[in-house]
């Protein structure tokens, strides 16, 4: 699609309505298509519902608004589209409607993507928007925190605008979780949420012990490394008295984060565990502490195995837990066929047991090389030949699998018939 294309579509959805086009991956090379959306911004017919679930035509309209664009193109959309859409969202404010569900998604959506600018003149509407609840309990809050705590000194503003009112639903654990990591950044001085009332609402997410309100009661952990004596003494009890031992072992993070020298000592010694050392160096390099961090993290095969191992506490399709035993169970450098060089490799062997009551346990083996681009092999590699065959199956350079894994073996011919450590 060319330019000319796409603002002839604009408007002449402009002129004579009906669906507004959609562009695809295609992305703004030109001042004038981003001018073209500024105008169909600004149409009246923008607010019109455009769907069974109703949306409004106005939420395929902001969606122009996502792109890799020039720097002239987004130049437009900032200096242009900004004012028509905040005034668009405050009349929306303004009108206070009963809920509705599509046309709400779609001033959200909206809102979203005004707060990717992070503007501060924004702050105020930021504001509106959280205090109003059909926009408070928006499961999207996190990623407008996120946006805006790209920038240091709006970020300062939006936690101290927001400070005395506290925001209500769902928005409030994002707002926690926001004031959080300004805090561990040093950012802020004092925590929004070190007062006696906030305590007794974070003690309140203890007590849902169902799966997937955790992530609630560690917002509330991870604060208390920021709260007077009193109040993260509250808040640490109530976490090693949790069933859960994710969040028995939050609490340790959060005293090892806080004041107490004493407790440094156990972050030095987290840096040697891979599992750990990612989160320890980060801990150490906030408290000012980076020259007592150990040299073993920055050991190639330690970075290898602790990069898995963050990976696998974050992916869902493995229950979002670190895994119980990660090691490196063989090294070495191939004569690599698809890429005609030779290549480092490291197969790390991972596992997690089913406790906690998790439904299940898991574990694999997975390979890792150059800046941690890595492959999940599965279960089934008991050699190093079978688990070097199944990388290179994956490699997408590699067309015709057969003839490749017998040049594979005659070029590196130790692989044959070894036993996976």
């Amino acid at each position: 699609m060319t330019p000319t294309e796409v603002v002839d579509e604009v408007d002449a959805w402009i002129q004579d309505g009906g669906k507004f086009p959609k562009f695809g991956d295609h992305n703004f090379t030109t001042v004038e298509e981003a001018k073209a959306v500024v105008r169909a911004l600004a149409n009246e017919d923008v607010n019109g519902q455009k769907s069974v679930l109703g949306t409004l035509h106005l939420f395929d309209v902001v969606a122009c608004f996502q792109g890799d664009y020039c720097d002239e193109a987004n130049e437009v959309l900032r200096a242009e589209a900004l004012p028509v859409l905040r005034k668009i969202l405050s009349a929306a404010l303004d009108a206070n409607p009963e809920a509705d569900f599509g046309r709400d998604q779609t001033h959200f959506f909206a809102f979203k993507n005004l707060a990717y600018y992070a503007q501060a003149e924004d702050i105020p509407l930021i504001v509106r928007m959280i205090s109003t609840p059909r926009f408070s309990k928006d499961s999207m809050w996190p990623q407008v925190f996120d946006y805006v705590g790209r920038y240091d000194a709006v970020a300062v503003q939006l936690l101290e605008a927001l400070r005395d009112s506290r925001p209500t639903n769902f928005s409030r654990i994002a707002y926690l979780d926001f004031a959080n990591d300004l805090a561990f950044a040093n950012k802020i001085s004092e925590h929004p949420f070190d007062a006696p009332s906030a305590v007794a609402w974070m003690e309140e997410l203890f007590e849902n012990e169902d799966e997937g309100y955790d992530s609630f009661a560690v917002s509330a952990t991870k604060s208390a490394s920021f709260l007077a004596d009193e109040h993260r003494q509250r808040i640490l009890a109530r976490a090693d008295a949790h069933p859960r031992v994710q969040l028995r072992e939050e609490a340790q993070w959060a005293r090892a984060r806080g004041p107490e020298k004493e407790h440094h000592e156990r972050l030095i010694e987290w840096c040697h565990d891979p599992r750990n050392s990612t989160r320890a160096v980060r801990y150490l390099e906030a408290l000012g502490e980076e020259a007592r961090i150990p040299e073993c993290v920055t050991d190639p095969s330690h970075l290898a195995v602790a990069k898995l191992s963050d990976w696998l506490s974050e992916e869902q399709d493995f229950w979002g837990q670190p895994p119980d035993t990660i090691a490196v169970v063989d090294h070495r450098t191939l004569n690599w066929v698809p890429a005609g060089t030779e290549r480092e490799f490291r197969l790390i062997r991972f596992a997690c047991d089913q406790s906690d009551g998790q439904e299940r346990g898991y574990d694999g083996i997975a390979a890792v090389w150059g800046d941690f681009q890595f492959e999940n092999l599965g279960q089934d590699s008991a050699t190093l030949a079978a688990a070097y065959a199944e990388l290179l199956s994956l490699d997408s350079s590699c067309p015709d699998v057969g003839k490749p894994v017998d040049l594979l073996m005659k070029l590196n011919p130790d692989l044959q018939d070894k036993v996976l450590g």
